[in-house]
């Protein structure tokens, strides 16, 4: 639009010419939508032409979706994808000038979500699992604002005291977004016990049940009764344990809604005297020595073995197995975890001798062909007792048991060979070799084609540390 310079000449046929120049004002009806296409979710709504020129008339089809197909800048809200077209013809100045336009409103299919039914529960927790046709984000929180999220997962484990309602949201992949809510009335028995007590036999403690929820009034019942000194019936009895090792205490607790809950503190009790008759240890394969504790106190034991070439060596494990470094003599000690109010430490010498026991086994190959099949024969030798079982494994999952075992290979690899041997004085040693294993490969065509008085190579890609035997020769 604007002021065009048009210019005008005449020729007559005697050859004069006149030329002459006007200007000329241009109207055009222009007028461009919000785009081409656009991406509307289901429910929500957009105008189509925010920037309409006024000197125009609007005709929208189709008018279904539409808040008026006649209005410049109308509001659509599909419930599908539409393609609207819009004919807008001038007025005034532009009477006459007439456009067509089009844009694509692509709507998603819907999006549905469901939350668990509202409940209430006895349970302490409560798995909330949101259901999504087409969900790709999902968000838990404690308000519909979201301002307060506990979770970004379809799943989440809660713990509500009363009434809480939980409010979800999903996304899928266009950006659109579904809610739901639950309420919950969590009515269960919520509460919170020691963890683990070392004691001494003979001593008493004192444990403890704290109520986490404010509204709940509880009832006690400690189990065994046996065990209770007092307050059998409240939050913090006193217990008397009467024999050593790890037991449980237990308690039955119901609330004004009568939801019950059993649960349990775990006593470690130890009686220091009885620990040096219940260790013992073993030589087996090498310089590997195999401790045992067999005292119900076990689990609350600490070895330190005595190694110079490595002062920090120690383990938790009632029954260890060290590997010392060379033969010698080794000072062990056995003590009780810190923290124990009856400290015990038993110290003893561990005689380390040449190895006893030899784990071994030789190999030897069958004929090969497309396959290769290996026989393996046990050598090991036990000077301090007999081998009772051999268990044999291959890193192809080839098994066997006894003496002898063998495995069948179908291609080139490195075979892993292991065999585990158990003694009659309960050692268990093991070796592990690995097994180069190269087959034969050869492809060769099907077909070649020869012409008659020139040769051919039939194996092109021979291997030269291959020996071939053709046939026929001729």
């Amino acid at each position: 639009p604007g002021v065009l310079l048009v210019q005008l000449t005449v020729t007559a046929a005697n050859g004069c010419e006149k030329t002459i120049e006007r200007p000329v004002e241009v109207f055009m009806l222009q007028d461009e939508l919000l785009a081409d296409s656009v991406l509307l979710c289901l429910g929500d709504s957009i105008h189509l032409n925010p920037t309409f020129p006024l000197n125009a008339t609007y005709s929208w089809v189709p008018g279904e979706g539409l808040s008026d197909p006649t209005h410049p800048n109308p509001l659509a809200f599909p419930t599908q994808s539409t393609t609207y077209s819009v004919t807008i013809e001038g007025l005034g100045n532009l009477e006459g000038c007439r456009i067509e336009r089009s844009i694509a409103v692509t709507v998603p299919p819907p999006l549905l979500v469901e939350a668990p039914n509202d409940t209430a529960f006895c349970s302490p927790d409560f798995l909330l699992a949101a259901q999504s046709n087409f969900g790709v984000q999902y968000t838990w929180a404690l308000d519909p604002a979201f301002s307060d999220v506990i979770a970004q997962a379809p799943q989440v484990l809660v713990t509500p005291f009363g009434v809480q309602t939980y409010y979800l949201r999903v996304r899928d992949g266009y950006g659109c977004e579904a809610f739901d809510t639950v309420t919950l009335e969590g009515r269960g028995v919520n509460v919170e016990l020691d963890s683990l007590h070392l004691l001494c036999l003979g001593d008493t403690v004192q444990l403890s049940a704290q109520n986490l929820d404010p509204q709940d009034t509880l009832s006690f019942n400690w189990l065994p009764p046996e065990l209770i000194v007092t307050g059998g019936q409240t939050p913090n009895p006193t217990v008397a344990p009467v024999m050593p090792g790890l037991q449980y205490v237990f308690v039955e607790l119901e609330n004004q809604n009568g939801c019950t809950l059993l649960d349990s503190v775990a006593l470690g009790v130890l009686d220091t005297v009885s620990i040096a008759g219940s260790v013992s240890w073993q030589q087996c394969g090498g310089f590997s020595i195999h401790f045992s504790n067999d005292s119900p106190n076990a689990p609350f034991y600490i070895w330190h073995f005595g190694d110079p070439s490595n002062p920090s060596a120690s383990s938790t494990h009632p029954n260890p197995v060290y590997t010392y470094p060379a033969p010698g003599t080794y000072s062990v000690t056995l003590s009780t975890l810190p923290g124990v109010e009856c400290p015990d430490t038993l110290n003893f010498e561990v005689e380390v001798g040449d190895p006893q026991i030899e784990v071994a086994f030789d190999f030897a190959f069958g004929a090969c062909s497309d396959s290769l099949e290996i026989f393996f024969t046990d050598q090991s030798s036990n000077q301090q007792s007999t081998i009772t079982n051999w268990q044999w494994w291959f890193s192809n999952g080839t098994t066997a048991t006894g003496p002898t075992a063998s495995v069948v290979v179908t291609e080139s690899q490195d075979l892993l060979a292991l065999l585990e041997i158990t003694s009659a004085d309960g050692c268990v040693d093991s070796l592990q070799q690995s097994i180069p294993i190269e087959l034969i490969e050869a492809e060769l065509p099907d077909t070649v084609v020869a012409c008659p008085g020139l040769g051919v190579e039939l194996n092109p890609d021979g291997r030269t540390d291959y020996s071939y035997l053709w046939s026929p020769p001729e």
